[in-house]
């Protein structure tokens, strides 16, 4: 009885956790699939869109690293 208990009263913490990351790694998924090399290796999606989702699965979902960090300076960028 104490371990169910202890489940109901986790789960305000642990849904919005799986839902971050399981929105974050399906978004991730697609657009490995949807968009080409060179509009995922463009500067502008490594910076906006790809460290959401990184940030999204990483740090809201509370998964282990996705991807190989990637260091990018700001002189990279303009």
């Amino acid at each position: 009885m104490p371990n169910k208990l202890l489940y109901v009263a986790s789960l305000p913490e642990r849904l919005p956790r799986a839902l971050a990351a399981g929105a974050g790694g399906l978004l991730y998924e697609s657009t490995l699939v949807l968009l080409p090399d060179w509009a995922r290796g463009a500067q502008l999606y490594q910076a906006v869109l790809g460290r959401m989702l990184r940030i999204t699965v990483e740090f809201a979902g509370g998964m282990p690293q996705l991807a190989q960090a990637d260091p990018m300076t700001a002189g990279r960028l303009t």
